[in-house]
């Protein structure tokens, strides 16, 4: 079992150093991985949650991470591949993968807010069709020095693309999503599958169901990675988690780990016995202070039963 962290880019931090501190103290404290979430406008319930503060973008915040870090990997979870055009898109990620000599992983989804599609002048009805199509594109542009398209919505050929990801033939690519298309999309598609939801077959079964149906289509179904990304509170650490209350209690279906570490060590051991490979541990919280206990805490009291 290997263990990363998200990075509270989503939960209005007024100073970005403190991302970058947490981000540092992840690489110190032995963690495999750093993430970074997308959004865009302050819609639904990132308006409840935030109010006017910021929410930042992922790739320059993980470009800045590159910069302070040696070893740690970084992660989106996840970009909303139907916002970007996947050429530009291709571009800034094989940049990032240059800068950081080849630490990216790319996690990405199709999106669930239509206000936001709305407002980007994107369309939400076709973005699954039009994830499924961006993937190729990245993999053809990463992988051949003059590549050639041509699909339903983008196609080019005939031009040089550089620079080429460090990572060979590309970075690996996390499917997110917890629905049956996301688990087809992992499978044919993906290097991984990555949940922030719990599936509704439960865990062991779902991941059983990818690696089948990556089988069927002629993949390694192994080779895939299974991933978690989960909500992490651990009473008597530090004060609880700030935000927004509502946000923090509505989470229903999402993967939460509250508990002595004793409680958690055996929630994580479950999840390890069904098949999940890689935790990424989210604190929903605006105060550096209790992100730095609480990784510090699961680091040194934890990890370690995994090791």
């Amino acid at each position: 079992m290997r263990f990363g962290v998200h990075l509270p880019s989503n939960h209005g931090w007024r100073h970005v150093e403190d991302l970058l501190d947490v981000a540092r103290l992840s690489e110190r404290l032995g963690y495999e991985s750093v993430w970074a979430s997308q959004h865009v406008f302050h819609a639904g319930y990132l308006a409840d949650r935030l109010g006017g503060r910021p929410y930042y973008a992922p790739l320059p915040i993980l470009s800045a991470v590159a910069a302070v870090t040696t070893r740690v990997r970084l992660g989106t979870s996840v970009l909303v591949l139907p916002y970007h055009h996947p050429v530009l898109l291709a571009k800034e990620l094989a940049t990032l993968d240059v800068l950081s000599s080849g630490r990216l992983t790319a996690g990405v989804g199709v999106g669930v807010i239509r206000e936001e599609f709305d407002a980007l002048g994107a369309e939400y009805d076709t973005r699954g069709a039009r994830t499924d199509e961006a993937l190729r594109v990245l993999k053809a542009l990463w992988t051949t020095p003059r590549p050639a398209f041509s699909g339903r919505f983008h196609r080019f050929a005939g031009l040089d693309f550089s620079p080429a990801p460090v990572q060979r033939p590309h970075p690996p690519i996390w499917i997110g999503g917890s629905g049956r298309a996301a688990m087809r999309r992992a499978a044919t598609l993906g290097d991984g599958w990555h949940l922030f939801r719990r599936p509704t077959q439960g865990i062991r079964e779902a991941i059983r169901r990818v690696r089948d149906l990556a089988e069927a289509a002629g993949r390694d179904g192994r080779a895939l990675v299974m991933s978690v990304r989960c909500d992490l509170e651990i009473p008597g650490t530090a004060a609880s988690p700030g935000g927004n209350r509502d946000y923090n209690t509505s989470l229903g279906s999402r993967f939460r780990l509250r508990g002595t570490p004793e409680q958690i060590i055996e929630t994580v051991g479950e999840w390890r016995d069904s098949g999940v490979e890689h935790l990424v541990l989210a604190v929903n919280t605006d105060d550096p202070g209790v992100v730095n206990d609480f990784i510090g805490t699961f680091a040194a009291e934890i990890a370690p039963e995994f090791g």
